[in-house]
């Protein structure tokens, strides 16, 4: 049972984040009283970008011990390819299982390395010189190099879609040797490193064996399937009900104690239905909620907004 404090974070407005502990202390409370809503939706299968943390949220299950962290949000992405996903939906998904060349701390705008180590600008003010890890692998297999990044980077542009529109700046991208990577700018951008976050890189190798002439950038399978370098990866995708995600063995950066081996998106287009599921413990988190939501949340015990 490992934990990543900084890592599991959300794009939304509010979050209810259930305390260390509190959803099983909920969820005996109401056993013990037979105080359960008759007809109460109950969590099948059973979770996260700029502010808040999930990993005190996870709730143990299991004979093994693993920890599953449970969040539930009003919908669903409709793809799960990082080159067009870019709602809130679709970012829950994709900050979990890709990574850029670089992250924000979490709840602020401070850039700090990920994929990339260190990195330079040129006098010229267009020329970034990025220098990459050599310890990364993607989830099937694949070693990340600076080959790697550039055919990942170049496929965002060729898809052309949501993420795409941070790339207009981008003049060329080169792979110098294994860990080296250059971005030429067209003209100076202050904005450019901070939108590398937001930029996804794929597995070099699911892109060539699922490429096809008609789709040369694997949409297809993107669109259904996951191969980046992240802590978690997807386990399965149950259309309109959950996605669940599974720790990454495999991953660069050490867990720490207590982190979520599992994680659950849960979809639950009815936020009444929601915060039932909260107050009795069921899930963990839960985003998109209202003024009055907000309100009756901070009255549970063991319930924070943040």
């Amino acid at each position: 049972m490992r934990r990543l404090q900084w890592l599991v974070a959300f794009v939304l407005a509010v979050v209810l984040t259930a305390c260390a502990g509190a959803a099983d202390e909920r969820r005996e409370a109401r056993e013990e009283e037979g105080t359960a809503t008759a007809g109460e939706p109950t969590v099948g299968a059973s979770q996260p970008e700029d502010a808040g943390t999930a990993g005190d949220e996870a709730t143990e299950s299991g004979a093994d011990g693993e920890l599953t962290a449970t969040f539930s949000n009003i919908a669903e992405t409709p793809t799960l390819d990082p080159a067009v996903a870019f709602s809130s939906d679709g970012i829950l998904f994709v900050r979990n299982i890709y990574e850029g060349l670089l992250e924000y701390a979490p709840g602020t705008t401070e850039l700090l390395p990920a994929l990339a180590t260190e990195w330079s600008l040129a006098d010229d003010g267009v020329t970034y010189t990025f220098t990459l890890r050599d310890d990364v692998q993607f989830h099937d297999g694949a070693p990340f190099d600076a080959e790697a990044a550039r055919l990942g980077l170049e496929r965002i542009r060729e898809v052309n879609q949501g993420p795409a529109s941070l790339m207009g700046s981008v003049a060329g991208i080169e792979a110098v040797d294994e860990t080296t990577l250059v971005v030429t700018l067209a003209e100076p951008n202050f904005y450019f490193l901070g939108t590398l976050p937001k930029l996804p890189i794929v597995s070099p190798e699911a892109l060539e064996a699922n490429a096809t002439d008609d789709d040369p950038q694997a949409q297809d399978w993107f669109a259904t399937n996951a191969a980046g370098t992240g802590p978690y990866q997807l386990e399965r995708w149950d259309r309109n009900q959950a996605i669940t995600l599974t720790a990454f063995d495999g991953y660069w950066r050490e867990f720490e104690d207590g982190t979520p081996t599992r994680v659950v998106l849960r979809v639950d287009p009815d936020i009444a239905t929601a915060m039932q599921l909260l107050q009795a413990g069921e899930i963990d988190m839960m985003g998109a909620v209202g003024p009055d939501e907000a309100v009756h949340a901070e009255s549970m015990d063991g319930v924070k907004v943040v």
